[in-house]
């Protein structure tokens, strides 16, 4: 699939530009291809547009302002890299999925602590099997019982 959707950007290069040579397709515009992948995402869909579009940018907007923007993509490139190592859109999404978690559960200690959504706070058991069954198991680290494990004696 891949591999289609190359050989279809390369018949829209050369019938963009009418010419194609090796020098046109450098060492330069491979990596760049590579790192707007890597710097989005490599493992979603939208992650190497995202990484396209940071790359563009920095190419054409800050590039006019700044002489070493390639010093600047290596900078935003390695940030990225420390933080998120998956990329940008992955990053992000993890990113807001702990920042969702946060608020729900800052809102249920609240609605806690008023009273308003109390629910029984017994702690519940991670296990399926009783806690008679786990009665029975010898000390810990001794049993090699799936019925022991589940329990965590």
């Amino acid at each position: 699939m891949a591999g289609f959707w190359a050989s279809v950007a390369g018949v829209l290069y050369v019938y963009y530009n009418l010419f194609l040579s090796p020098h046109a397709i450098s060492l330069q515009q491979s990596a760049e291809i590579l790192l707007m992948a890597i710097l989005g995402g490599a493992s979603t869909l939208t992650g190497p547009i995202v990484g396209a579009a940071i790359i563009t940018l920095v190419k054409n907007v800050i590039s006019t302002y700044v002489e070493r923007w390639n010093t600047l993509l290596g900078v935003i490139f390695v940030v990225v890299i420390m933080f998120m190592p998956y990329g940008l859109v992955p990053g992000c999404t993890q990113l807001w999925r702990r920042l969702r978690n946060r608020s729900r559960r800052a809102k249920r200690a609240s609605g806690s602590r008023d009273g308003a959504g109390a629910h029984d706070a017994r702690p519940r058991s991670k296990s399926r099997i009783s806690r008679s069954a786990s009665a029975d198991c010898p000390p810990p680290g001794t049993c090699r019982s799936r019925s022991c494990r589940a329990s965590g004696a």
